[in-house]
């Protein structure tokens, strides 16, 4: 009995040292945690399965998604350097918040706009949380969203969702000294290639098999076979080549730079293409009020003079539009003898400059609709020009059918609305689709 509990008093004692030294580690190296993958063994994550292997920066084993996958330390895995690696969150199933059904409560005028609005994030996804299944009119309360108000507002939640903007540290990336046994680790599928092919990326700082990609090995001595392969040496002439090429290139371009470049002409625009309505102008208004060939600019602001810029969908069109009409000529001096402008001795009764105007005459109605008026020029950035006819928001953005720039309803057909902040029409589409 006495040897039973020694047994398990020394087993007690064992954990508690080894927790007491991955503790003191972390506290000690705060960026281990960026080298914490799961694997199915340690031998299972190599360098060039990192991005298919899920980080677990807590160190526990309840982070691995996949059965049978483990929490490892010291991997060769970094994530800083594992663009969109997927950041786990902490143990949320066992943070009371987050288990209740409230919690994944959230309004919208649909389903699919409430969930786009929740996994948005921001203010706006908090704002749509309804506990009390409360929202705003026109708005419903939808149960079981795969969105978290307590990951949403709960900094513990997530808090390493920057790491890919975090650096390594000069300290991390440190070579070893020159002539040292790590300085000649390289790896390679036989010691010969590895020999032959060594690089700052075959370079395995650890000395371990983990270090290099699937099917290659981790030798050591390598430049005992070649004496090139020392990581100092190999990271100088790196460097060095890499200068050469980018003043190369540089050189290269200044040479291009000095050649006078010919302007080429703008391929034809179809009738349809928004750009037939690019005019420049001083602003919007002077734009939409000068709509000459002189002034179109598909290409942007370079087709413009200063202090002059070009302006999006004005009331320009480009379409069949030709330049400036050549001024008429100056008419030939005439031979003629010259009038007399003295006057008469006897006056002259003149005629009637023209017969008189007839009385108005009252225009019968024709039966005919009347057009519909020509909107004043709506400034450019007005909140006008995002009002638009619909059923809804939606459907407004959908079909585009007309503009109602002074908000009424009446503009609108089929009983149609004016629908504000409908930024994504441009053109009038009309009414088929009612």
């Amino acid at each position: 009995m006495m040897a039973a509990l020694h047994l398990h008093l020394s087993t007690l004692l064992l954990l508690l040292s080894t927790t007491t030294k991955s503790t003191t580690a972390l506290a000690t190296d705060p960026n281990l945690k960026y080298k914490f993958f799961c694997g199915s063994s340690f031998a299972d994550i190599q360098t060039d399965t990192c991005a298919d292997r899920q980080w677990c920066p807590s160190s526990s084993d309840d982070e691995c998604l996949l059965p049978g996958h483990t929490c490892f330390a010291n991997t060769p895995c970094d994530a800083r350097t594992i663009a969109n690696i997927q950041v786990p969150t902490y143990s949320l199933s066992q943070n009371p918040a987050y288990n209740t059904a409230e919690d994944k409560m959230f309004c919208g005028t649909s389903y699919p706009e409430a969930l786009a609005t929740c996994q948005a994030g921001g203010e706006q996804a908090i704002g749509r949380h309804c506990p009390d299944e409360a929202c705003p009119s026109g708005q419903y309360c939808f149960i079981d969203m795969p969105c978290s108000y307590f990951v949403l507002t709960d900094p513990s939640a997530n808090p390493l969702s920057n790491v890919n903007e975090l650096e390594i540290t000069e300290q991390e990336l440190e070579l070893p000294d020159p002539g040292t046994m790590e300085s000649a680790y390289f790896c390679g599928p036989t010691f010969q290639q590895a020999a032959s092919d060594c690089s700052s990326q075959s370079w395995c700082r650890t000395g371990t098999n983990q270090e290099c990609p699937n099917g290659q090995t981790c030798f050591v001595s390598v430049n005992a076979d070649n004496p090139e392969c020392e990581i100092n040496a190999i990271v100088k002439k790196e460097y060095e080549e890499a200068a050469l090429l980018a003043a190369e290139e540089l050189d290269n371009n200044t040479e291009k730079n000095t050649e006078p470049t010919i302007q080429p002409t703008n391929p034809p625009i179809s009738d349809t293409d928004e750009r037939n309505m690019q005019f420049c102008g001083l602003d919007w208004n002077d734009a939409s009020n000068n709509c000459v060939k002189e002034r179109h600019c598909p290409n942007g602001d370079s087709d413009c003079v200063a202090p002059m810029t070009c302006h999006e969908y004005t009331q320009c069109s480009a379409v069949g539009m030709t330049g400036s009409p050549t001024p008429e000529p100056t008419p030939m001096p005439s031979t003629a003898a010259p009038i007399n402008n003295n006057p008469t001795q006897t006056p002259t009764t003149a005629k009637p400059s023209r017969t008189p105007t007839p009385a108005p005459t009252t225009l019968k109605p024709t039966g005919v609709p009347s057009k519909k008026p020509t909107w004043a020029p709506i400034p450019f950035g007005s909140m006008q020009m995002e009002f638009w006819c619909g059923l809804d928001w939606f459907d407004a953005q959908a079909n585009c059918a007309q503009r109602c720039p002074s908000g009424d309803d009446n503009l609108c057909l089929y009983g149609l609305k004016c629908i504000s902040g409908v930024g994504t029409c441009k053109k009038e589409l009309g009414y088929s689709n009612y």
